[in-house]
């Protein structure tokens, strides 16, 4: 940090903007290219023909040959097949974690082609909203999830013709029980081409420079602050520079010879996109790829190719400490297990740390934010038992400053107990808000802060703690939910005349998960219990046909007469969250 004491004959005063405790890397030392170039130079020290990726299903693997060769041919296949020009189109990836995943967005990369990256969770609604910002001239997915993309294609304000959306998909494997006729499939697509060949078009891409850098090399879609989705632009500077600024000894060492990381996150999201996708690469160390999590499936995963480090969230980290499954296998072999996208507490990470006291696997955390690309604290392996809890210290050349509710800084103090919203500012901020500059304005202020919208409190070595989430945006492990999104929706069903959802503490998930308070329509009679009871679960019902698995109601619905609301029409979700504490919710 530092936030340094200015000695005076009164009370000392601290400087009121935090730096990392790190030395600053200069910036002309942050690379200037493109991310594809970044990832797998031709110079590259680490073996070109030992594993890079792993799927722990299939015990398949990708080298960093098998990479560039793949990611070439697609490349290729898309210039040549479907007329993609360099560096115009958006690319999409509507897929689960894969070997597929990493060759076509690696060739996405390789093209120039900003790549939107969408959950494979999504419903066909958010789904379609996504798409409408994103706007890919082609999507890559599976058959099991085609008829998802078909449904939201058809809820696009200009919904594409049946013809038009086989033109603009790609399938990676094909299925007796989908009709795939008319639709081109990825080893179709992938153009005959030799390794050698690759190689030669990959000198001339990474003597590409500032032109690409500044580029959107991804587009990951976050709430933002508050609202309904919003499509984060990333460029390849912001993801090289922080590629960089994340070099040991801000991220712990790893040797390729003996360590491999762990692959359970969406690549989709940002988190998982950079820190298993991304930093294996730059790292040199083998990814082992989970395609889904379930907790056996990872436990043989670590055993079977004793895995060192893993990246986790909180759920994960809550069956490692408690389920009798760990028990039935060797996981002697982890080293540490970073947690990201929501907040630990002390007694969690002391429970998994003394589960695995044998291991002396180590518990850290970090934070970050899609709009930061996404890193901006780390607690490193060596300050985990004096300040557990913490989300540690900000990575070289990232600044920060806590601001209350007026725009005004709050002056950090000794005790380290001063609270405000956490700005951030660095090379790893944003481009900005696809097609919505006003939420970008919003959002960064004109000296280039950018507001996260969390409430953190800071002590005078530099170490951060998260204090509590921004009202109106419901964090549910890394994923984003916004109650506005819900709540638009939730009142086209029949039996809701208003409503009004907050994010509630669920003690069982480690996490925030939303609750709805619902009015229900209007009727002659008050509802009777039975009927209560009979609306809460339609609508739940209801609500798992229309949304992602992150945005269900978790925490609940409590029917009450009316939702306050201001004079201007805003709902008080203050009054909503004492009701909460007193009401619980029908799950």
């Amino acid at each position: 940090m530092n936030i340094s004491n200015h000695s005076s004959a009164h009370s000392p005063s601290y400087d009121v903007e935090s730096v990392s405790p790190f030395p600053e890397i200069p910036i002309e030392s942050l690379p200037v290219r493109n991310l594809y170039s970044h990832l797998l130079p031709l110079d590259s020290p680490f073996s070109k023909t030992s594993p890079a990726f792993i799927d722990a299903l299939t015990e398949k693997s990708l080298s960093r040959n098998d990479l560039r060769h793949e990611a070439g041919k697609i490349a290729k296949g898309l210039n040549s097949e479907l007329g993609l020009v360099r560096r115009k189109e958006t690319v999409g990836i509507f897929l689960a974690n894969g070997l597929d995943w990493a060759e076509i967005f690696l060739a996405a990369q390789r093209g120039g082609w900003p790549t939107a990256l969408f959950a494979s969770s999504l419903s066909s609604t958010d789904l379609s909203r996504q798409l409408e910002l994103s706007r890919p001239e082609v999507t890559f997915t599976s058959t099991t999830l085609l008829p998802t993309l078909q449904a939201a294609y058809s809820l696009l304000l200009t919904p594409p013709s049946s013809s038009e959306i086989q033109r603009k998909t790609v399938l990676i494997d094909s299925s007796p029980n989908v009709d795939t006729q008319g639709f081109r499939t990825l080893d179709g697509l992938k153009a005959d081409i030799s390794l050698e060949q690759v190689e030669l078009e990959d000198r001339q891409i990474e003597r590409e420079g500032e032109d690409i850098a500044q580029r959107t090399s991804v587009i990951c879609f976050s709430s933002g602050t508050e609202g309904l989705s919003k499509g984060v632009e990333t460029t390849h500077h912001n993801l090289t520079s922080l590629m960089t600024m994340m070099k040991p000894p801000v991220f712990p060492t790893l040797d390729p010879a003996k360590d491999s990381m762990l692959g359970l996150l969406p690549f989709s999201h940002i988190y998982g996109l950079f820190k298993l996708m991304l930093l294996p690469l730059q790292h040199g160390f083998p990814m082992v790829i989970v395609p889904k999590i379930d907790l056996r499936a990872i436990c043989h995963a670590i055993q079977t190719y004793k895995v060192t480090c893993a990246i986790v969230v909180p759920p994960i980290l809550i069956h490692l400490a408690s389920s009798k499954v760990v028990d039935k296998y060797d996981l002697s072999s982890l080293d540490w297990l970073l947690s990201g996208a929501a907040s630990l507490g002390k007694d969690l990470i002391h429970k998994v740390e003394a589960r695995f006291s044998a291991s002396n696997t180590i518990v850290l955390q970090g934070y970050g934010l899609t709009e930061t690309s996404p890193v901006t604290h780390i607690l490193q392996l060596s300050d985990t038992q004096a300040h557990p809890g913490s989300i540690g210290r900000l990575i070289p050349n990232v600044e920060a400053r806590l601001v209350d509710q007026e725009g005004k800084d709050v002056v950090p103090d000794k005790e380290g107990s001063a609270e405000g919203e956490m700005w951030i500012k660095g090379p790893n901020v944003m481009k900005g808000y696809l097609g919505n500059p006003e939420a970008t304005r919003d959002t960064i202020d004109s000296d280039g802060w950018l507001k996260t919208g969390d409430i953190a409190r800071v002590d005078p070595n530099g170490y951060f703690w998260l204090v509590d989430r921004r009202k109106e945006l419901i964090k549910y492990n890394g994923h984003q939910v916004a109650p506005a999104e819900l709540e638009i929706l939730l009142l086209t069903h029949p039996g809701v005349a208003d409503v009004g959802v907050v994010g509630i503490w669920s003690e069982s998930e480690k996490s925030e998960v939303p609750r709805a308070f619902v009015a229900p329509s209007s009727t002659d009679d008050p509802l009777t219990h039975e009927a209560e009871t009979t609306l809460i679960l339609e609508i739940q019902d209801w609500m798992k046909t229309k949304v992602a698995s992150h945005k269900l109601l978790r925490g609940g619905i409590v029917l009450i007469d009316q939702i306050p609301r201001s004079a201007s029409g805003k709902i008080l979700r203050r009054k909503l969250r004492d009701l909460a504490s007193t009401s619980p919710g029908h799950v």
